[in-house]
């Protein structure tokens, strides 16, 4: 397995990667944040699926792979390039899956990590990634239809649950001086 096929897997595998920190990281405090989110991501996902089971999406989509392939069958390029998620040998979905799932965590941090501008960047570029390559190898200009509706999807399921980063339980700070450090302590278990 050489770098780019490596790339190509970690790529590929981001989404459910970020989902299942998500939901650890809510396991491990012992809250039900992550819940929610994997909860809000698996309920927005059936837009795009829904949407995608639109002949006119199917044929568009189509069209745009059929120009991509080249002389590669087209189950084999699908398989292979843009989706990895069947049922019954039956593509979920045309629209690209993990394009809606990064982008609902981006609207969703939106919300409750505002000032946390380093994982912004990160779910930014993890998400300039993902539209980029299914704008060029899957889907083209209809890759707009999941980067919005999962921004949207998310934004709103975090200002509906009104969530935010808080500190935990029993957790005081205190401002320690002038140049805005905070002296913090955690008072019993």
């Amino acid at each position: 397995m050489d770098f780019t096929e490596l790339y190509f897997l970690f790529y590929r595998i981001m989404p459910f990667v970020l989902i299942s920190f998500f939901t650890l990281y809510s396991v491990i405090q012992g809250t039900g944040g992550g819940i929610t989110v994997v909860v809000g991501v698996l309920l927005s996902l059936v837009i795009p699926i829904v949407i995608s089971s639109n002949d006119n999406i199917k044929n568009m989509i189509d069209a745009i792979q059929n120009e991509k392939r080249g002389n590669i069958d087209i189950n084999i390029y699908r398989s292979a390039k843009c989706n990895i998620l069947t049922y019954n040998n039956q593509i979920v979905s045309y629209l690209p899956l993990s394009t809606h799932t990064i982008s609902f965590l981006v609207g969703y941090l939106i919300n409750i990590a505002s000032d946390n501008l380093l994982l912004f960047i990160i779910f930014i570029i993890f998400l300039l990634i993902d539209v980029a390559y299914n704008f060029i190898s899957c889907s083209g200009i209809l890759v707009l239809i999941p980067l919005i509706t999962g921004g949207l999807c998310g934004w709103g399921w975090g200002a509906a649950l009104g969530q935010e980063l808080k500190t935990a339980p029993g957790e005081k700070c205190s401002q320690l001086n002038t140049r805005k450090a905070f002296n913090c302590r955690k008072r019993g278990i």
